[in-house]
């Protein structure tokens, strides 16, 4: 036979809480737990693909595939294709790479604490692997044939770190500085340093001579 134990007599009944519905929304809401950095990141829509940035991607590819394809001249001058593909598309690809950056590191969100330091993981990697590639195939492309730019992008993807949490009107006054002061700066700089190569940079240059290719990378 089982027993029931008494209450002591002091003792009265306990209502049950009673728990309110949980909102659909409430795991969109953050905590006070929270890190900062997280609740203020980038939301699955800012994340989405932007379309014309996918369209400029390819027509840079294209130029790039015309201008190293398409013979530049004929009987009758330069090609049209040359002619519309020439530099433009080199120029597109770097605005390109600024871009992508912006849009991985944050877009309108600038990065911040764990985030910030994640961004600087991400684009150096980036840069690393970009400089592998051209140094690699500046082994079996001349620059006769092509120009490997790559490895200038890994640099430039370098010089980008130190701006990524400085806010638009920063980067405004600094984009319009070097646009406006960077030409005059490179022409009197090199007027002092050696007569560059514009040998395309592969390994067996960065073992020969690692600062002169650093230098003229930069």
């Amino acid at each position: 036979m089982a027993y029931a134990a008494p209450n002591p007599p002091d003792s009265t009944p306990v209502a049950a809480p009673t728990l309110s519905p949980v909102s659909p929304n409430a795991a969109e809401i953050p905590h006070a737990c929270e890190p900062e950095t997280l609740a203020t990141g980038p939301s699955p829509a800012d994340r989405a693909r932007l379309l014309g940035i996918d369209v400029a991607r390819a027509l840079a590819v294209l130029g790039m595939v015309a201008v190293h394809l398409v013979p530049d001249a004929s009987g009758d001058g330069m090609s049209p294709a040359f002619i519309i593909s020439s530099g433009k598309s080199a120029a597109l690809f770097a605005v390109l790479a600024g871009v992508g950056i912006a849009l991985s590191t944050g877009r309108e969100h600038r990065p911040r604490g764990r985030r910030w330091l994640g961004s600087l993981a991400a684009v150096t990697v980036r840069a690393v692997l970009i400089a592998l590639v051209g140094l690699a195939l500046g082994l079996v492309v001349s620059s006769e044939r092509a120009d490997v730019i790559l490895v200038a992008y890994a640099a430039m993807f370098l010089l980008a770190l130190p701006l990524l949490r400085l806010p638009p009107w920063a980067l405004a006054i600094l984009a319009t500085a070097l646009a406006i002061g960077m030409p005059i700066l490179s022409h009197s700089l090199r007027r002092d340093l050696p007569l560059a190569t514009l040998a395309n940079p592969s390994f067996v240059t960065l073992a020969r001579d690692p600062a002169g290719t650093m230098l003229e990378v930069f």
